[in-house]
């Protein structure tokens, strides 16, 4: 974000950088999806009610705010991410940068929300 921000007050920067940070943004959220699935799966395996129950008491009993995890931690993020990289490929950095405070605000809601179903007991998110 505070990259994309330079590239509003200096308009003749290399557009690679944000594009190789679009890229980096895109594959740590990969990487966190990947942890996701692995400790609900790892959770769900020590869990003594069985793997299936876990996660359909994750994804049914605490649903509602399971799938916004899910959407606001990951779906809209990639979504963003793909955004911001083609934006940047055409070289329009402004609207980059907007879309990178949008990918912000998304990641922190959906790590608040992973916060309270840890705190809830549904396990780690």
């Amino acid at each position: 974000m505070l990259l994309g921000h330079w590239y509003l007050v200096r308009t003749r920067l290399d557009v690679s950088h944000l594009l190789t940070f679009a890229r980096f943004f895109a594959i740590s959220l990969a990487a966190r999806a990947a942890l996701f699935v692995g400790g609900l799966l790892g959770a769900g395996a020590r869990s003594p009610r069985g793997l299936g129950r876990f996660l359909r008491e994750a994804a049914i009993d605490s649903g509602l705010f399971f799938w916004q995890r899910v959407f606001f931690g990951f779906l809209g993020p990639a979504a963003f991410a793909y955004m911001v990289h083609e934006t940047a490929r055409i070289r329009s950095t402004q609207s980059a940068t907007g879309i990178l405070y949008l990918a912000v605000i998304f990641v922190v809601y959906g790590e608040f929300l992973a916060r309270y179903l840890a705190l809830a007991g549904v396990g780690p998110m």
